[in-house]
């Protein structure tokens, strides 16, 4: 086993409920109390019925909600570099990605101020000692 180490389920909003709810069972019954269901908020125009979801999957499953950012930037304004490099991930040209593409520029690091606007103190805390 791995005795030290901490679990985050990354749900995809694509799946069913009772597929998400399978997922953070399986981790559960795998990792205990060291598991967490991640929540990601990109400032989308869903993310508020995305917490609803992710609020009752952690009630049912019982695996506890924690903050995560997708980050794949540094900074916001290596939005272009990482469009052009999802592109050539892609082998397509940039102007055929579409919604491919990261909707905005959300996934860069940010700061705990900018995060605590974002995210629940819990949430924020979780593994955190």
């Amino acid at each position: 086993g791995l005795p030290d180490s901490l679990a985050l389920l990354l749900p995809k909003r694509e799946d069913d409920d009772a597929t998400l709810l399978a997922q953070a069972r399986s981790l559960a019954a795998r990792f205990g109390d060291r598991a967490s269901i991640a929540v990601e908020l990109l400032r989308g125009a869903d993310d508020a019925a995305w917490v609803d979801r992710l609020l009752a999957l952690s009630a049912a499953s019982g695996v506890p909600l924690a903050a995560a950012g997708d980050v794949r930037m540094h900074a916001r304004s290596r939005k272009p570099l990482l469009d052009t490099l999802t592109a050539i991930r892609l082998k397509r040209p940039l102007a055929d990605c579409g919604l491919a593409l990261p909707r905005n520029g959300e996934q860069h690091l940010r700061s705990r101020p900018t995060l605590a606007q974002l995210y629940r103190p819990e949430w924020l805390a979780r593994g955190v000692e």
